[in-house]
Formats: structure tokens, sequence, C-alpha cells
């Protein structure tokens, strides 16, 4: 499953919800205004193979992705 969100001038934080999408392979945010931290719970979507984030204003560290994901 894709979520493709970037470009959309979304604000704010990233809901750590969006981690209960376990089925989730790609998740696309880049370029938007997103403030804070990275969640913490995206290091447990185990399914997750790419993860853009880029071009947002975002701080933190995942601290454990799946082996098999890019972050970009």
């Amino acid at each position: 499953m894709n979520l493709n969100m970037s470009w959309n001038k979304l604000s704010g934080s990233i809901p750590p919800s969006l981690s209960r999408l376990q089925k989730l392979t790609n998740l696309h945010l880049h370029v938007n205004n997103l403030t804070g931290q990275i969640p913490d719970s995206f290091g447990a979507m185990d399914s997750l193979l790419e993860l853009q984030l880029g071009k947002n204003r975002l701080g933190g560290v995942i601290r454990s992705l799946p082996l098999s994901c890019r972050l970009l």
C-alpha cells in the first residue's frame, strides 16, 4: 500500500498514528511544511520499503527502520 502526500502544503507534526498502517510499503511526505520530531513508532513499520521526508523541517532520529527500507 502506498500513501503519497507530497507537495500538499501540509503543516504541523507527523501523526504517530500513521505507524498503525502496518501494510504500508511507501510513505511519501516530502516537500511540505512539516515540523517537529519524526515519530519513533515509524521504526516498527515492518512493511515499509520507502520513506520520503525531505524538504520539511523535521528533527530527530528513527531508531530502527526495517533493513529493506530506503530513507529518502
